[in-house]
């Protein structure tokens, strides 16, 4: 198998996984309150159930994009729609930890994504294929 190659950046800041035996994916993000005007367009009616209301809403929104993200750059196959076939299936809790997140295509693939939040500050995730 050839090398696998994940790539990101956010401001100053750059994250890279590369693996010889599988697939990965990685993101990183700056937590920004931008990502409130455009959550529509990325979260299902399910997701956005669960984000909460307080304080920790940026920093949940961004969060579930940037899972997002890492799945697209793990199929790497074509277009998909992170609203409707990139869900997070489990609540993030705490400042790193393990979600299962789903592709759905014409299966539904279950990914284990692992995330880091970083100084109040950073999201990074990144997954494996194999």
């Amino acid at each position: 198998m050839p090398y696998s190659l994940s790539i990101s950046h956010s401001k100053d800041i750059v994250a890279v996984i590369i693996s010889r035996s599988e697939g990965v994916g990685i993101d990183v993000e700056y937590i920004h309150p931008k990502v409130q005007r455009v959550a529509d367009k990325f979260m299902s009616d399910e997701e956005m159930k669960h984000i909460p209301e307080n304080g920790d809403k940026t920093k949940s929104l961004i969060l579930h994009w940037s899972i997002k993200e890492t799945l697209f750059k793990l199929y790497a196959e074509g277009e998909l729609s992170f609203k409707e076939q990139l869900w997070v299936m489990d609540v993030p809790d705490g400042d790193r930890g393990r979600v299962n997140a789903c592709i759905h295509t014409e299966n539904k693939l279950l990914i284990p994504v692992d995330y880091k939040i970083m100084n109040g500050e950073v999201v990074l995730t990144y997954s494996f294929s194999g």
